[in-house]
């Protein structure tokens, strides 16, 4: 399975990540999402990614988004999160 180059580059409207996107991707290390607009996260989307991975989220959506990957994501516990 893969993903083309540049297939998210500059993607500011993205509104949501359906159930098991990136589920047991275990080199997934560093996810950048720049929508302000994501408001579905489906379930174990980011389950079983790496257990250090870092998600880059705009500083306005921190909250919601943390709440978004790790409860409905499953993200690991360990993830951190970047507001930029």
């Amino acid at each position: 399975t893969s993903i083309g180059g540049a297939s998210f580059w500059n993607c500011k409207n993205l509104k949501s990540i359906g159930d098991s996107a990136f589920n047991n991707n275990r080199k997934l290390k560093s996810v950048n999402i720049k929508s302000t607009k994501l408001s579905k996260v489906g379930k174990s989307a980011f389950s079983k990614i790496h257990s250090k991975a870092k998600f880059t989220v705009p500083k306005s959506k921190l909250k919601k988004y943390k709440k978004l990957i790790k409860s409905n994501g499953k993200a690991p516990k360990n993830v951190k999160f970047i507001a930029k």
